[in-house]
């Protein structure tokens, strides 16, 4: 299988309101967390439902429950949960303080400005492909550095040459 070079992340409502949410919705359906995850296809559709009856999704259940497994992926790609060693998804710290309602705008501020590649789940065997070797991004540094670099000076005096 070919290794990732590129960053992305999983498109379930990518905006960060809908973080807690999902949690939510994860929690509902794992009986707070304490149904066993790792393939437990039966649980999956049962969170894709949970999904659709918070109007996070189509009310749509796949026969696999392939559409939860995307929100799960994004939530561990945020670092809201992980998977333990008997496949049991376990909030974090700051999860559980999301699901408790302390601080929540902040907390999915600093989920989402500290997300690192590769992190707890990246180097999981769950993700695949995987990154290529050596391949570390911080999205949000990489951003600005973006936003403040002079090769945009350079483009805005260009575009603005075809005004």
């Amino acid at each position: 299988m070919t290794e990732r070079n590129f960053w992305f992340v999983t498109r379930p409502l990518r905006d960060p309101q809908y973080h807690a949410d999902g949690l939510r919705a994860l929690q509902k359906a794992t009986e707070d967390f304490t149904l066993k995850w790792k393939g437990n296809r039966s649980l999956h559709q049962k969170y894709e439902q949970c999904l659709a009856d918070a109007e996070m999704k189509q009310n749509n259940i796949s026969r696999d429950g392939s559409g939860d497994r995307t929100w799960a992926a994004m939530l561990k790609t945020y670092s809201y949960v992980y998977e333990d060693e008997d496949g049991y998804l376990k909030p974090t710290k700051v999860a559980r303080a999301i699901l408790k309602g302390r601080k929540v705008p902040e907390n999915i501020r600093k989920q989402v400005l500290t997300l690192q590649i590769p992190n707890g789940y990246f180097v999981s065997s769950a993700f695949r492909p995987k990154y290529s070797q050596g391949y570390r991004i911080q999205p949000v540094m990489f951003l600005i550095r973006l936003a403040n670099s002079t090769l945009l000076d350079k483009l805005k005096m260009k575009s603005s040459y075809l005004q």
